[in-house]
């Protein structure tokens, strides 16, 4: 009986530590998750500016092209 206690206790273990490890990868998961969310919200608001400039000086281009055709 003492041996299956024993065997039964480092299987517990086992599956403690197991579990312990997914949290912790979880974790690591979730925040790399986080660091890459506001990277993107950074990058797609330089890409709007950008666009909008791209935007505006394609106007201000038109513009100066026809004051130049007159």
């Amino acid at each position: 009986m003492d041996k299956k206690q024993k065997q039964f206790d480092k299987l517990i273990n086992e599956w403690k530590q197991k579990c312990e490890d997914i949290s912790v990868e979880l974790e690591m998961s979730q925040k790399e998750s986080r660091s890459f969310s506001t990277e993107l919200f950074k990058i797609k608001v330089q890409y709007e500016e950008s666009y909008e400039q791209i935007d505006a000086l394609r106007k201000e281009n038109k513009n100066l092209a026809e004051e130049v055709k007159v």
